[in-house]
């Protein structure tokens, strides 16, 4: 099984034992630091600017996007991150044979499934070996209640939206925080910026955030202040 950010196993992640299969989502240890990821990685200074940053976890997309990379552009910018920042593909509706043989290929991490996926699709690529975050598009508090049907490592909740499945720049209802506040295998997500993100951690104390289109110039391409000062906010 792939290691929790930051190198961490699921019994020393935040200080406490969480296992998605017995539903224990305890809360994170006061002496917890939130964990950050930049998605949407395509250029090989962008993923430095993010490494040298303190980023956690960088995305790299495989499903289509303006942001999209091939299998090789992707190997590229693996080759170029030190040691402990793990590497994500992001994924809509690919079949899990195929996420597991683009994960050897490039040396992912995790996958990142942002689409339709069952309960079924997640256990076979966590069965292949490979840590799995399922987003969760937010519509209200029935959208949370999604986590109970999947044995995933973490869940990101990102915005629903009809116009596409990630990178929005648009925000959920923030008020249904108070549902999963504290949850030690959250990531949040959409329309997470630099001057807002200190807001959203103080709001749901999450595992981790994640940033893509906020902090760029154009799709794909990311502004290295804008880089550095989510990653500087959000470590607090």
């Amino acid at each position: 099984m792939a290691r929790i950010f930051a190198g961490t196993d699921r019994a020393e992640m935040a200080g406490v034992t969480l296992d998605s299969r017995s539903g224990d989502k305890r809360v994170q240890s006061p002496c917890y630091m939130v964990k950050v990821k930049v998605c949407g990685i395509k250029q090989l200074e962008d993923a430095r600017v993010a490494a040298d940053a303190g980023a956690d976890a960088i995305g790299l997309v495989f499903a289509e996007s303006p942001r999209r990379v091939s299998a090789e552009r992707a190997r590229e910018i693996a080759s170029v991150l030190p040691d402990g920042v793990l590497k994500v593909g992001v994924f809509v509706d690919e079949e899990p044979e195929e996420v597991l043989r683009l994960a050897r290929e490039v040396g992912l991490d995790y996958a990142q499934l942002h689409g339709d996926e069952g309960p079924e699709e997640v256990a076979e690529i966590r069965n292949g070996g490979l840590g799995v975050i399922k987003a969760l598009r937010v519509r209200d508090a029935a959208s949370l209640g999604e986590m109970e049907r999947y044995d995933a490592d973490l869940f990101m909740l990102d915005s629903y939206s009809e116009k596409a499945r990630g990178g929005t720049g648009e925000r959920f209802d923030w008020g249904l925080a108070k549902a999963v506040r504290g949850y030690a295998n959250i990531l949040v997500s959409g329309g997470l910026s630099p001057e807002n993100v200190r807001e959203a951690i103080e709001l749901f104390e999450p595992y981790g955030v994640d940033a893509s289109s906020s902090l760029e110039d154009v799709p794909g391409k990311k502004n290295g202040e804008r880089v550095r000062r989510f990653v500087r906010a959000a470590k607090g």
